[in-house]
Parts: C-alpha cells; structure tokens; sequence
C-alpha cells in the first residue's frame, strides 16, 4: 500500500492557505513519527489537560512553550509546546512506580487532577512506538509511565496524534485496518 496525497483547509489559516494531508503505511508512518518521538524524547511536558466527561481524551504539551492566541489587548492566550500527543479515542493508562493511578475510564476528579499535574515539569526519560500495533509508551524521570493502546475497531475518534510544530501524525483505525494521517501546514 502506498501513501495517499489530498488538501484541506487550514482552519487556523488564511482561506488562501491549506494543509497538505498523507495517508501512510504502517512501516512510512512508524519512520515518519520516529522523528517527532526522537523530540519528544528529554523534553520537559508543559501541560496536561484532561477534564471531567471528555471520556479517555487527554493532551500533553513538550518543550517550548508558543503562542498560538492573542487577545485584543496584545496578550497571549494559549500556548502549546514545540511537541504534543493528544489521545482522543485511544485506552490509556498511568503508572506512578509500577501501580496504576489512573485509566482513560478513571472518573475525573481533583485528586486525579492532581495526579496528572505530577507530570508536568517532569521530563521523557523514554518514548517508544510499537510498530505492529502503534501503542505508545513514555516514561518520565519523576517515576510515572504513561501507556496507550490503540483501539482497533472503526470508530469516528482518532486514537491519538502527535504533532511538532505545524505537522501532525494521527493515528486512526479506518476500514479495519490501522492507518496513520499526516498533516503538513
């Protein structure tokens, strides 16, 4: 199977502008996304943003922090990092020395907030991509391990992306099979 090429608008862009979007393999997807992982890798995480009745959604920001929204008055608004990983529809799973603190089905609450704000500031001691089933593993230096684990069944979610600056990898589970989406702005 080879890749397959199409546009769509920007929707954070002028209407003139559009991102190119791929379809990958398997094997180009794995190559592809060892990239961003190699970035990911020693960075501190800048954010994580999980709130209540978003289901297993959780968002993870790497690095320098950018502006990505003023306000009237000039001020910024949003940031993101250099690097992200958002998990939509994928199972995930967080580990603080070996023990699960917390699941994509863990209702959440302050304490669990709380769990995942220990996150923040820590850096990717390691990240790896299965490349068979594309289920991701970070460790961080404070202790916590966070798994995810792709689901694999059509579903209008995505199972996760990971994104450096303005290109996405979004991994998907489409037509019974997995494929990988790139986004390229």
């Amino acid at each position: 199977m080879t890749s397959q090429e199409g546009e769509t608008p920007n929707r954070q862009a002028s209407d003139r502008e559009t991102i190119r979007t791929r379809q990958l393999t398997i094997e180009e997807g794995v190559v592809a996304m060892s990239g961003i992982i190699a970035r990911i890798h020693g960075e501190k995480c800048s954010s994580c943003i999980a709130m209540e009745f978003t289901g297993s959604t959780l968002s993870l920001d790497f690095g320098n922090r950018i502006a990505v929204c003023k306000t009237a008055r000039g001020r910024t608004a949003n940031y993101v990092g250099t690097c992200g990983l958002f998990i939509e529809g994928a199972a995930w799973r967080m580990l603080r020395n070996r023990e699960a603190v917390m699941t994509s089905d863990t209702a959440m609450t302050e304490t669990n907030a709380t769990e995942l704000s220990v996150i923040i500031g820590s850096s990717v001691k390691s990240i790896s991509l299965a490349s068979n089933t594309l289920d991701l593993h970070v460790q961080f230096d404070s202790g916590v391990t966070l798994d995810v684990f792709c689901n694999c069944f059509d579903n209008e979610l995505d199972n996760y992306s990971l994104s450096y600056l303005q290109d996405f990898y979004i991994v998907r589970y489409r037509e019974r099979r997995q494929v990988i989406d790139v986004e390229e702005g």
